[in-house]
């Protein structure tokens, strides 16, 4: 029904969700720091490392992706649509 058992929540893990707002956040501070691909670097590297629980062998392709996403993202935003960054 509507009314769930509470131990059915308590057994949610909170863990992934909380990384990725933690992400986005510091993703929100760095962006004005560092510039926009150092931090979409940063965000995608985390989130691409929450999404493929990385073991030692993974990290390269992580790095890979995250830096072609931030290299694209770049791309199509300053080139293609012409908005500037600070």
């Amino acid at each position: 029904g509507l009314i769930t058992s509470t131990d059915r929540i308590s057994r949610i893990s909170w863990k992934r969700p909380a990384l990725v707002i933690a992400s986005a956040l510091l993703y929100i501070f760095l962006i004005s720091r560092v510039g926009f691909p150092a931090s979409t670097f940063v965000l995608m590297a985390i989130l691409f490392g929450l999404l493929i629980r990385v073991k030692r062998r993974r990290w390269l392709s992580v790095f890979i992706c995250s830096a072609a996403t931030a290299v694209a993202a770049w791309l199509v935003f300053s080139i293609g649509l012409r908005v500037p960054f600070p």
